[in-house]
């Protein structure tokens, strides 16, 4: 769901919808000789060959064999005649083509005033993104992410929009650079909350009962989909970069640091070290 409002919001940054007047043509039936009948099977003769193909080749076929279109020597004679379809026992009389015009909305790219609007958008959409899901279950909710390193991520965003638009023709790496952005800025300094202690514990510890400092040790690995022609669909774009993103969440890594409850007579406090791998949003 959260990575669905990070791509709806993006969407609308990046897109809007416009009314276009879409025009359709159906064809109509011309005149047909009186002293003919019609056939618009696929299979003509036994080689397989296509109707379409031999527009104007005669066939032999009884009538019994219309649906198969299999050539027989004594029968009556049909012709294909631009594969149109048309009732070989009651022909239809002449008609026009049909001009159909209907208005229709459809989705356009917006003008983006500049990159560092692009840069900043992302970055925060991210961010929301992110704050919006959770390491492991703690003892009273979930533990989110307390801050990601926003500032850096936008900075490397910037230089990446520089580096795609200077690249002129042929295809461009725009989006592996958006998650090196990812790793080497927003994760980068990032810790988790220290308000909910997770319900993990390390033995013999039994229960945390606070978060010392959570920090993010390891900014995870960016798996590379390589270059890709420029897109001109926010949505196509989107749909390729928010897999990267969801894949990228699963290498990143830390350590809790917790004042934790042991096991004794009496109960004693005290630290405790959790490692961590991952971190979801749903």
């Amino acid at each position: 769901m959260s990575f669905k409002i990070f791509k709806q919001n993006m969407l609308s940054f990046m897109q809007r919808e416009t009314t276009v007047q879409v025009s359709s043509t159906k064809l109509g039936v011309p005149a047909w000789r009186p002293d003919l009948r019609y056939y618009n099977g696929d299979i003509v003769n036994d080689s397989g060959t296509d109707w379409k193909a031999t527009t104007k080749t005669h066939i032999s076929t009884p009538d019994n064999d219309i649906e198969t279109g299999k050539p027989s020597v004594n029968s009556t004679t049909w012709q294909a005649v631009a594969g149109l379809v048309i009732d070989p026992l009651n022909p239809t009389s002449p008609t026009s083509d049909q001009i159909t015009r209907e208005n229709k909305t459809v989705k356009i790219s917006n003008e983006v005033d500049s990159y560092d609007d692009f840069a900043k958008k992302l970055t925060s959409e991210y961010d929301n993104c992110i704050k919006r899901g959770f390491q492991q279950p703690g003892i009273f909710g979930k533990v989110p992410l307390q801050v990601g390193n926003t500032d850096l991520m936008e900075t490397l965003l910037k230089l990446a929009c520089v580096k795609a638009l200077n690249i002129k023709e042929g295809n461009h790496a725009f989006i592996d650079d958006i998650g090196e952005a990812v790793v080497k800025g927003y994760w980068v300094g990032a810790e988790l909350s220290k308000s909910i202690p997770p319900l993990a514990t390390t033995p013999p510890a039994f229960l945390n009962i606070s978060t010392t400092t959570a920090p993010i040790s390891n900014a995870g690995v960016w798996k590379p989909i390589g270059p890709t022609p420029p897109l001109d669909d926010a949505e196509v774009f989107l749909d390729l970069l928010i897999p990267s993103m969801q894949v990228h969440l699963t290498t990143i890594a830390g350590t809790y640091i917790l004042e934790s409850l042991y096991p004794g007579v009496p109960v004693s406090k005290n630290p405790s070290i959790l490692p961590f791998t991952g971190y979801s949003v749903p």
